[in-house]
């Protein structure tokens, strides 16, 4: 008869498979995912993803506001910083992991996350955010999907949207500022829809940015449906009589920019009009409209604008934006900084353009010094007498063309007749 076991002997297969389990829960409590919030995102986080999104979470508080920047350009980290913007309850993790999307993904780079669908919703989502910084980065970060090889037509309808919306200026203006970083090539009917519609707004800054962006779109517009260029065209003409003069003068940029949406020969009636017109951006614009011009009787209407030495600028102010910085919007003639500049290259090349159809003599030449930097006062007004002198031998009998030195930059230069 064999003698019983000690109790020692018993218990120890028992306590070591009490003790394997223990080590087994523990393990598995660390790597569990905890409950997962609705994100509405396809991605959901595995357990070791879940563990990752705490520490980076740890790192935010009010003394720290962004994550590392290795944990940044870390790819396998990208879809970890969206989900934290569509789950979290902190405003601070919020703005961080916005900020760091900025970076995380790219629209060409290899080296980066590529932006997906999740990327897509969560930036509009927060794009209506109450919340002004979680809209400014969200509206920041949107540059990656929208200048990819396909921008996501989503994305271009969410902006849309928002830009059509009754939301306050600064949250249109923007989205509408967001929607112009399409490449001109992809914005198709619904982008272009929008710009357009945000010319019958009341606020001059909207609709000096949707001028602009339409401006911009040139390339797609000459393939659009007749329709909607005859809807467009309806739509900027009265903007040339728009009370602000930025305005006035971005439509005369746009009717120059894509001249199927108004009659040449009513264009250049309207750009002659302006010329006296009482800001200088907007005289400064005229002249560069009718540069393209080939009628040799508009160099005379040029002569007294070449004196006018007020700036052709215009800025539009419109308060404050999401980062709550002043909204300025700028407005000038790229090469031209002041109006005689403007009448000057204007001259020069309406007169090329003539004698290169017969309609003046190739003699006497007009020679005027404009190098490639900006000319200073005194090389303006000498320019100015050179085209005094040639016009005096190509128009002679015609009386010289009054000499126009304004007294303040609102003051607006006579103009001779045509």
């Amino acid at each position: 008869m064999t003698s019983p076991e000690p109790e020692e002997k018993k218990r120890w297969p028992l306590a070591l498979g009490l003790g394997v389990a223990a080590v087994a829960a523990s393990v598995w409590l660390t790597l569990a995912p905890p409950e997962v919030p609705d994100s509405g995102l396809d991605f959901v986080p595995s357990a070791e993803e879940s563990v990752r999104i705490d520490q980076l979470r740890a790192q935010i508080n009010a003394k720290n506001t962004a994550f590392r920047d290795a944990d940044v350009r870390d790819p396998d980290n990208a879809k970890l910083f969206t989900y934290m913007a569509a789950t979290s309850d902190n405003p601070l993790v919020v703005h961080a992991a916005l900020a760091a999307i900025g970076s995380a993904y790219s629209s060409r780079s290899e080296t980066k996350a590529a932006p997906d669908d999740d990327l897509q919703r969560v930036l509009v989502r927060h794009m209506s955010s109450p919340d002004p910084k979680s809209a400014e980065l969200a509206f920041a970060a949107a540059r990656i999907p929208l200048m990819t090889e396909a921008p996501p037509p989503e994305l271009i309808a969410a902006l849309a949207s928002l830009i059509n919306s009754d939301l306050e200026l600064v949250r249109r203006y923007r989205a509408l500022e967001t929607l112009n970083l399409l490449r001109p090539s992809l914005r198709n009917e619904t982008a272009r829809a929008a710009f357009s519609k945000s010319l019958e707004r009341s606020e001059p800054a909207v609709v000096s940015l949707a001028l602009f962006a339409l401006s911009e779109s040139k390339e797609p517009l000459s393939e659009a449906r007749d329709t909607e260029l005859l809807e467009l065209g309806q739509r900027v003409k009265p903007l040339l009589s728009h009370e602000n003069p930025g305005v006035r003068g971005r439509a005369l940029q746009l009717l120059t920019e894509i001249p199927s949406l108004m009659e040449r020969s009513e264009l250049e009636s309207r750009a002659i009009t302006a010329l006296s017109d009482p800001h200088p951006y907007v005289r400064g614009q005229a002249l560069d409209t009718l540069a393209a011009s080939t009628n040799p009787n508009l160099v005379r209407s040029f002569l007294p604008l070449t004196r006018d030495m007020a700036e052709a600028r215009y800025d539009i102010e419109a308060g404050t934006n999401l980062k709550g910085e002043p909204l300025l919007l700028p407005h000038d003639i790229p090469g031209r900084r002041r109006v005689a500049e403007a009448a000057l290259f204007a001259l020069r090349s309406v007169r090329a353009k003539a004698v290169q159809n017969g309609t003046l003599p190739e003699e006497p030449e007009l020679v005027l010094a404009l190098g490639a930097e900006m000319p200073s006062e005194a090389a303006l007004k000498t320019a100015a007498d050179a085209a005094a002198a040639w016009a005096e031998k190509v128009f002679p009998g015609e009386g010289a063309p009054v000499h126009h030195t304004q007294k303040s930059p609102a003051e607006p230069s006579p103009v001779l007749t045509p």
